[in-house]
């Protein structure tokens, strides 16, 4: 896979792409298997590491009320 294929992957995702470049993008991927792959892998990342970052907050929320609970007792 190119190079240039990563960037356009991640500007894709990021929907930073103008409609027309996502459509040439999106018919592309239609064209080439491995491209296809790469978005569906890329996307399954991007979005684990932000689920991952959201269950972080509410822990550390959590934590910090336990916290200040624990203080008021």
């Amino acid at each position: 896979m190119e190079e240039k294929h990563f960037e356009l992957i991640d500007k894709y995702l990021r929907k930073e792409m103008s409609p027309e470049e996502s459509l040439n993008f999106e018919q592309e991927a239609l064209n080439n298997p491995e491209l296809r792959k790469e978005i569906e892998l890329t996307y399954r990342i991007k979005r684990s590491l932000t689920d991952r970052k959201q269950k972080l907050y509410k822990t550390a929320q959590w934590e910090r009320k336990k916290k200040y609970s624990k203080k008021e007792i």
